[in-house]
């Protein structure tokens, strides 16, 4: 238990107030649970390290796909990244205005529209791969290098 002064609500004064850790029971062993907390963690983590940036997870993962496959259609990104395509254009949007993606018309399909890394953009994600590490090692060095191999396993079992 800890206490802490707290206002009041109604009358302003400060009280103590007793912080008491409430048994989870059950809840501690449920999948969904824990893949929430531990997602909850690793997002509070990730804004800590990329503050400053506006790059939340999604943007990361669009610019490291597109990376790697340069040239793809935005519905292939969609089901690469698990983003709906509603989901996808407000994010893509913001990415091309700060000059990290283009996006042009296929020359065998003047419909479909390819996606791809400007210079800018490579040159960042470098940077947004630097900020990112710290991530990586603080993870590994929780859980160890091994078991985080094996957890990335069997999450991608989980969701691929």
């Amino acid at each position: 238990m800890a206490a802490k002064n707290v206002p009041d609500a109604r009358s302003g004064r400060k009280i103590a107030e007793t912080t008491i850790k409430l048994d989870r029971g059950e809840l501690d062993s449920l999948l969904g649970f824990r893949l929430r907390m531990a997602w909850s963690y690793m997002e509070h983590f990730f804004t800590k390290c990329f503050l400053g940036t506006g790059i939340t997870p999604q943007h990361y993962a669009m610019l490291l796909v597109i990376e790697k496959n340069p040239g793809c259609r935005i519905s292939d990104l969609c089901r690469a990244i698990k983003v709906s395509p509603t989901n996808i254009v407000p994010a893509l949007d913001l990415l091309m205005q700060r000059g990290l993606v283009f996006r042009d018309f296929s020359t065998h399909d003047r419909r479909a529209k390819r996606l791809g890394l400007t210079q800018l953009g490579i040159s960042y994600l470098a940077e947004l791969r630097a900020l990112h590490q710290p991530i990586t090692d603080h993870f590994e060095t929780r859980v160890g290098a091994a078991n985080m191999r094996v957890l990335i396993r069997l999450l991608s079992q989980i969701a691929s």
